[in-house]
């Protein structure tokens, strides 16, 4: 083989592995999202990916010069009710991605 077509073999296995990985990942997602309406039983795991991603989209909003505070308080309420609920812990320090996002997106809506 050249040097071409390893490279070309490299880049299909990769692309196919990456492809599968990807499929196995949207199997797992829709399990738990099926999981999640049937039981109404969230994990902590997806609790906590939740706030993260609400926080990445309250940035987003800032940063799409869209005013972020309402998302920036939906994030807020998704704390107060983690440790209401008992999912964590007012002394847990918030999660690095959310801390981020919140402040990146507070100082975008104040610029």
């Amino acid at each position: 083989m050249d040097d071409a077509e390893i490279a070309n073999a490299e880049l299909d296995r990769y692309l196919a592995t990456r492809v599968e990985r990807l499929k196995t990942a949207l199997v797992e997602a829709e399990q738990q999202l099926h999981d999640w309406r049937h039981t109404g039983t969230p994990t902590r795991h997806d609790l906590i990916e939740a706030w993260k991603h609400t926080a990445v989209y309250a940035l987003q909003q800032a940063r799409d010069g869209q005013d972020p505070l309402a998302a920036v308080e939906r994030v807020q309420a998704l704390r107060r009710w983690l440790v209401a609920e008992h999912y964590w812990s007012e002394d847990d320090e918030i999660p690095a991605e959310v801390e981020i996002a919140l402040r990146k997106a507070l100082r975008a809506a104040r610029a």
